[in-house]
């Protein structure tokens, strides 16, 4: 039995990503492992050869925090988004994975959430959800900000863990931000904004907050939510 066997893909390139207005203090470097295998050391196939020797992708959804979890109404951006070719590497052998040298953080961040949770703070975070949905409907950018930061079971235990969160919201919410809240599991910071001007000037600020209270640098952006998704931009097929 294989502990861990993927197809050979190699990625080519990428590019970053946003949603709404973020703060994200984060870089990305690419490593290779090698999964072994307990039986051989003969690589095996477990996955028909490609129809495509080149697939090109374009998928805000991957830095959206799209997915299973504790998100609510995922959305990615319009804009640059991420651009990924996939192509097949001779070189790389079933076994091998690319993988980010950086640690992503939502185990931990799962793990400091509350196992169980009392009636009140069960009830308050259904309306709010509740009342996200409504905002999305009627397109009501401060009833949809004013639900996105009034979290009281996930935000208060994972905020603590991400230097300056805290004052990030502060700040974003006092320079005019219409709510504002950790990004899935974090570091990055989402604001909810309808003016570039103001969105530009409230990023400033949270910017200055975390590296005045967090000590981490950080960069921001401002950008409006994608309409259509991820799709595919180019293939090649394999001959």
């Amino acid at each position: 039995m294989a502990i861990c066997n993927q197809s050979p893909f190699k990625l080519s390139s990428s590019s970053s990503s946003t949603n709404l207005f973020k703060t994200t203090p984060s870089t990305q470097n690419f490593q290779i492992i090698k999964c072994k295998t307990s039986l051989s050391s003969k690589p095996l196939k477990t996955e028909p050869e490609p129809v495509f020797k080149t697939v090109k992708t374009f998928a805000p959804a991957t830095f959206a925090n799209i997915g299973p979890g504790f998100d609510f109404l995922g959305c990615a951006i319009d804009g640059v988004g991420d651009h990924v070719t996939l192509s097949i590497d001779p070189d790389v052998q079933p076994g091998h994975i690319l993988i980010s040298s950086i640690d992503a953080p939502t185990k931990k961040m799962r793990a400091v959430l509350p196992t169980e949770i009392s009636m009140k703070e069960h009830i308050w975070n259904s309306s709010q959800a509740g009342a996200l949905v409504a905002s999305v409907l009627q397109g009501d950018l401060r009833v949809l900000g004013k639900a996105m930061s009034s979290d009281k079971i996930v935000e208060p235990k994972r905020a603590p863990l991400i230097p300056g969160m805290e004052a990030v919201k502060r700040a974003a919410l006092e320079a005019g931000a219409f709510g504002c809240t950790i990004s899935g599991a974090g570091p990055t910071a989402v604001a909810v904004i309808d003016d570039l001007k103001k969105g530009e000037e409230i990023g400033n600020r949270m910017v200055e907050a975390f590296l005045k209270e967090g000590n981490l640098k950080a960069s921001a952006t401002v950008r409006s939510l994608d309409r259509v998704g991820a799709r595919i931009v180019s293939s090649e097929l394999s001959r």
